[in-house]
Formats: C-alpha cells, structure tokens, sequence
C-alpha cells in the first residue's frame, strides 16, 4: 500500500444535514394533506380595509349581455354567396365610412403607401379587428368602378377575408361586405 494514498469514507443518508431537513419536510406535507385532505383554503384570507359595501345595479350582467347581443344581431345581415370557399359573408349598418381627406376627381391608387392603401387598411382593420402588425394582403383590385375587393389574413391565426369596399364620393371607403373565407382563393 502507498503512503499517500487516501481512504475516503461514504457517508449515509443519515449523515446528510441537507437531506435529512428535506426529507423531513416532506413527510410533515404529506402527513399534513393526509389528514386534511378537503380543507378550504379560502378561511385563511385576511379581509383588508373598511366595511363591504353592496353595490346595486339596475341590470345584471346578462340582461346587459343579452341587449348588447339583440342591438349587434339587428345591425348585422347574412348574406348569400354561392362560393363554396365562403363559409360565411355578412354586413353591417354600424360599419362607418372612413373619413378620406383625398379630392376629386378620385382615381384609385394601388401603391403600398398610398392614401387610398392607408384608408381601405384602416377599413380592413374596423370589420375584421386584425392589428396592422398582423394583417397581410394577398390581393387588393378593382372589382368595378370606384370599388375593390381585397383578400387578406391574420397571421397568427391564418383566418382568411375577402373584404367589399365602395368609394363614396368626397366621404371615403365604405365596407359593403365581408367574407369569411376556407382558405386562400386558387386565384384572385
């Protein structure tokens, strides 16, 4: 045997300070959730500041819900579309022009940055609620005079429209119809 050689003794489980006070806490939990396996939590809430007030209302949740849900389904019409890919068209009366500040005579410009581009976007965001940031174009054309058609999606959640827009002279772009659509048209 060398003289340097070095003899190390294992320790135990029991020699473990560490493990010891572990283990021991979790067999204290375990004994404490074995025999109050039901208790409510809540009784150990602390109630701070003054005296509960009641607050009264004239309607309840609801009937608030309810009247909400009577005003929007009377504002908003179904519309029929033979396109199998439309899996639901509808419009709106509470769809609002955008205000335009463009002159006439109008001529539609199609360029990315145009004002015309910035007002139907902005009319896109007012019937589908799809952030800017999230809005992509897949089309955007004439589909007659002084009207267009555009194809666009979210991004996150791949939901596909087909949006009608009508310009109405020295007013703006006017959504006349939105169609919820399958997927992306083959063509457009």
């Amino acid at each position: 045997m060398n003289d340097k050689t070095v003899v190390t003794k294992k320790r135990g489980w029991y020699q473990r300070p560490y493990l010891n006070v572990g283990l021991s806490l979790l067999l204290l939990t375990l004994v404490y959730k074995f025999l109050n396996p039901n208790k409510d939590t809540s009784e150990n809430t602390l109630d701070i500041g003054g005296p509960k007030v009641e607050l009264k209302q004239n309607h309840s949740k609801s009937d608030i819900t309810s009247q909400s849900a009577a005003s929007i389904s009377q504002s908003i019409e179904a519309i029929s579309v033979a396109d199998p890919n439309v899996i639901e068209a509808y419009r709106d009366s509470s769809w609002k022009v955008i205000p335009t500040t463009q002159m006439t005579p109008h001529r539609i410009n199609f360029d990315d940055n145009s004002t015309d581009r910035l007002e139907i976007r902005q009319a896109i965001n007012q019937v589908t609620d799809i952030p800017n940031n999230q809005l992509e174009e897949w089309w955007v054309g004439t589909a007659g005079p002084e009207s267009i058609t555009a194809t666009v999606s979210n991004i996150n959640t791949e939901q596909v429209y087909r949006i009608h827009l009508q310009w109405l002279e020295n007013q703006g772009w006017q959504v006349t119809m939105v169609e919820r659509l399958k997927q992306l048209p083959e063509s457009f």
